[in-house]
């Protein structure tokens, strides 16, 4: 048995959680030197000028954040790391593993404490060092919305009628819905910070959790694993449902192996390597397959990969609402008058009530509350 994408996804929470509350603190510290003095004559002077404080006011959460999110990173991939060895064995029959369980258990210790000084450390450092990259990125890109904001609605004010407060609410609506951006990529895609920390916490938890279960697999001279067959697959890793991959890519295609269970040989068709489906799409943020030892003669694939799309149109849908709840408890919290706030609020319930229409004519799915939460979801809107 391998973990699931809500196990993979409760261990990578705590480092997610971290970069969205910090997203919001810049999103309140933002609106805070906006609403300062919004009604005094030289309200664009005094807040222009007071880019010196946002700036180090925003580099202190970047700091604060990096440092924690570099422990909590480590710890979230060693966790992964261990679970996924904890969970290669779970189901096996024990008559079919090797039969010297001291033995065994020394190859695990040796096979963990290797991996963890040396693959895992480097996959902890090369995310480090990638979320951390972003971080200048999200500066500027603070800075230039806050100049941005400013001077529009002293444009807007003048020359279009409206009030201050009115033509700086329009400017900064753009800056909530966008959130605080990273960088953009080269689809032309805005990520923005807890978006891109998620996505990229989530792939390098799952590969730290497969890392431990094929490392633990291997120990025990098992080299086989078959995709499990989920009915809400999506089209990147429907093609490796049910296939069966090599871990050390030593074997592929139609191969005669002896069978774990009696005598004779078993026709065993290998597919390729897990690190190829993983290249090819499988296993990616959101996926919901997970890996499983694969015993030849005794390990049964499934006759035929079941599906399941209006259940997966049902998920995608909740993802929908879950976007728009967020959106809006975004706009409630940038708000800088009080119809702003109300409006936004009044959104906010509306979007509640119909996730819970939804759920109730889908019962198979769950609330996740946590990603209605502002910062939640790890693809860019």
């Amino acid at each position: 048995m391998a973990l699931t994408g809500d196990q993979i996804e409760a261990i990578a929470r705590s480092s997610v959680d971290l970069y969205r509350v910090a997203e919001q603190a810049i999103l309140r510290e933002v609106t805070r030197h906006l609403l300062a003095g919004m009604e005094a004559p030289d309200w664009a002077v005094t807040r222009l000028g007071a880019l010196a404080t946002l700036r180090r006011t925003v580099e202190q959460i970047l700091r604060v954040v990096e440092a924690e999110g570099a422990e909590q990173v480590r710890e979230a991939l060693a966790k992964a790391y261990r679970s996924g060895q904890a969970a290669a064995t779970t189901g096996l029959p024990a008559q079919l593993l090797p039969r010297d369980p001291d033995a065994v258990r020394a190859a695990g210790v040796v096979a963990e404490q290797i991996t963890r000084a040396g693959v895992i450390e480097n996959l902890a450092a090369a995310l480090i060092q990638d979320v951390g990259e972003r971080h200048s990125n999200v500066l500027r890109h603070v800075l230039d919305v806050y100049r941005a904001v400013i001077q529009q609605a002293t444009a807007v004010s003048v020359a279009g009628g409206q009030t201050r407060r009115q033509a700086s609410q329009f400017a900064y609506r753009r800056f909530i819905d966008q959130g605080v951006s990273s960088f953009t990529d080269s689809a032309g895609r805005v990520w923005r910070l807890s978006s891109y920390v998620e996505m990229a916490v989530r792939t390098v938890t799952q590969r730290a959790a497969v890392q431990g279960q094929t490392d633990r697999l291997g120990s025990l001279g098992l080299d086989l694993v078959i995709v499990s067959d989920s009915p809400r697959e999506c089209e990147r890793c429907r093609p490796w449902e049910g296939k069966v991959l090599a871990i050390s890519g030593g074997r592929r295609g139609r191969v005669e192996m002896p069978s774990m269970v009696g005598d004779g040989t078993v026709t065993v068709d290998i597919a390729g390597t897990v690190d190829e489906a993983r290249a090819d799409g499988l296993m990616h943020p959101n996926c919901t397959h997970s890996l499983r030892a694969y015993l030849p003669g005794a390990t049964r694939r499934p006759a035929r990969p079941t599906a399941n799309p209006a259940g997966y149109e049902a998920k995608d849908r909740q993802r929908a609402i879950e976007r728009q709840i967020r959106r809006w408890k975004e706009r409630e919290a940038g708000a800088l008058d009080d119809v702003g706030k109300a409006t936004a609020a009044a959104k906010v319930r509306q979007w509640q009530a119909a996730m819970r229409d939804h759920l109730a004519a889908n019962p198979e799915l769950k609330r996740l509350r946590y990603r209605e939460q502002v910062g939640a979801g790890n693809l860019p809107g």
